[in-house]
């Protein structure tokens, strides 16, 4: 099926499609719920990593994931004025906090109208309802923004023990079964 086979389809039914660049997916994550700063670079990381539809290569090491798309899309909203980086200190050390500018926000609000009323066309694959794909931001948001990397490794150890967690999609039925073994033996 070609791309624009799809575009076809869309328009005779009628929907309006949008894409989301890597960018902007980056933007989505900093501009819902209410525009809250994210905490930390990780938190990123383990976010489109744990969600299905993300269009970033997301690799696993020892103790986190992380993805370089992710890393240096961060890095060029920074440079570009975008998204602002700031530290803050508490008893458990240093965060980096992730925020919109000023020329974020109006970058967001305009992103976020135009994806709420779209079907939003994924990895040149999947069409999904852009409402739907804001709500599982917020939701994904909420649970991992200010974690900190224990607190999101056990988190990830529970979905993985689960039957339905969209996250058992990523392995191979072998690879899972081990980790489900791994899992049921740490304490964390």
């Amino acid at each position: 099926m070609s791309y624009d086979w799809k575009h076809e389809i869309i328009d005779r039914m009628e929907m309006k499609l949008c894409e989301i660049s890597r960018r902007e997916w980056i933007l989505l994550l900093l501009g819902v719920d209410g525009g809250q700063p994210i905490v930390n670079e990780y938190t990123f990381h383990v976010i489109f990593y744990i969600y299905s539809f993300s269009p970033f290569d997301v690799k696993p090491l020892i103790a986190t994931v992380f993805s370089k798309d992710i890393h240096n899309t961060i890095r060029e909203l920074i440079n570009d004025g975008i998204v602002e980086r700031r530290y803050s200190y508490d008893a458990h050390g240093s965060k980096e906090v992730y925020s919109l500018s000023i020329i974020g926000e109006k970058t967001v609000e305009k992103l976020i109208s135009r994806v709420k009323k779209s079907w939003v066309l994924i990895n040149n694959i999947v069409v999904r309802k852009g409402e739907t794909i804001l709500d599982e931001l917020v939701s994904l948001k909420r649970t991992y923004n200010d974690r900190d990397p224990k607190t999101i490794l056990k988190l990830l150890l529970n979905y993985i023990k689960s039957e339905s967690s969209s996250i058992n999609l990523r392995f191979e039925e072998d690879e899972l079964r081990y980790l489900k073994k791994i899992a049921e033996n740490i304490k964390v």
